[in-house]
């Protein structure tokens, strides 16, 4: 009798101990992407207990993050991922297509702080079917929207006041969307003033695939496994507005 009383607490202790460890699994809770500033960001989320972990990658910047398993609102630390120094937060609703965030980064040395919102959208089955067929800027309704096709830019000169000591400086930013799929951007400044001047040469910020549908242009970064959108977009007469995260920008046909 006690051989089998002692049997059966050993069973029972293993149940329990099983079943706490299936409890304690890591579950994924998917990948969300956003571009900002014509950058993607790659966000992995999983959930541990009562634990949401994970990871925010732009290009070769790696964030932790991390915060308690509620969803209304989920809030998430952000941490740099090599010296693990607090860097600010991401807060907002997320629900199984999209994670409307608002993103605070505060810089550890200055204090100063920006705040900005972003929309992440959850990589499907179908984007990562699309990714991995490698078709350049393609998606399963093959949507280029040829009023895009072509060479935009968008310029901004800031002069100081005026005196002696004036100073202008310029920035021009070029978009080149081909009927490929394929889309470079990059920024050239230069500025100057009395007995001085600069330039800045030219920058590429960002290289990839687009799509244009629905008035809403979506960017595949080169090495990223899924498109997202970017921007809203309409034409205005012989200008290209865009229009996203509370800014605006006009630019005009090259």
């Amino acid at each position: 009798m006690k051989s089998r009383l002692h049997r059966w607490l050993i069973a029972l202790v293993v149940s329990v101990l099983c079943s706490a460890a299936a409890d304690a699994a890591t579950v994924s809770m998917g990948r969300y992407v956003a571009v900002v500033d014509g950058i993607a960001s790659v966000m992995d989320l999983q959930q541990t207990d009562a634990v949401i972990n994970g990871e925010l990658n732009e290009g070769a910047i790696r964030l932790l993050l991390r915060g308690p398993a509620q969803l209304e609102p989920l809030v998430l630390q952000i941490s740099d991922a090599e010296y693990g120094i607090a860097l600010g937060t991401i807060v907002g609703r997320l629900d199984a297509d999209a994670f409307d965030a608002t993103v605070k980064i505060t810089n550890p040395f200055s204090g100063q702080s920006s705040e900005r919102q972003v929309r992440f959208v959850r990589e499907t089955a179908s984007a990562r079917d699309e990714a991995a067929s490698g078709a350049p800027g393609v998606g399963s309704d093959g949507a280029l929207d040829a009023r895009l096709i072509g060479v935009w830019i968008h310029e901004e000169v800031i002069n100081s006041p005026g005196g002696s000591g004036i100073a202008s400086f310029a920035t021009r930013r070029t978009m080149q969307l081909d009927a490929d799929g394929r889309v470079l951007q990059w920024v050239e400044s230069a500025g100057g003033g009395s007995g001085w001047s600069h330039d800045g040469g030219r920058t590429i910020e960002f290289s990839g695939q687009w799509q244009g549908r629905d008035g809403t242009l979506y960017l595949r970064a080169d090495g990223q496994p899924a498109f997202a959108p970017a921007t809203a977009y309409r034409f205005s007469g012989a200008y290209l507005v865009l229009e996203g995260n509370g800014r605006k920008i006009i630019l005009q046909r090259r």
